[in-house]
């Protein structure tokens, strides 16, 4: 089962992707008006990047004990929860 939409999509990255994650492919979903936040979930360690279109798609940083917080979806979740069982 896919995400329910795109703000709700994470997308593994591994390192023969990365540059294309945060260079040509951020750029195209930057574009989506309807696209409000674009994340990105380290595969090989608990990093998850958050860029939010409100604040002009500047990088946000989360690691293991911290939670995220998106607004656009009133949603609030800990990023140990996004690896859980994963490490």
């Amino acid at each position: 089962m896919g995400p329910k939409s795109e703000e709700e999509s994470f997308h593994g990255i591994p390192m023969t992707e990365e540059q294309n994650d945060r260079g040509e492919k951020f750029a195209r979903y930057r574009r989506c008006p309807t696209l409000e936040v674009y994340m990105l979930a380290s595969q090989d360690e608990p990093l998850v990047e958050v860029y939010r279109r409100a604040n002009g798609w500047q990088k946000e940083t989360f690691t293991g004990g911290q939670t995220i917080l998106l607004d656009q979806l009133d949603l609030e979740f800990p990023v140990d929860e996004v690896y859980k069982e994963v490490f």
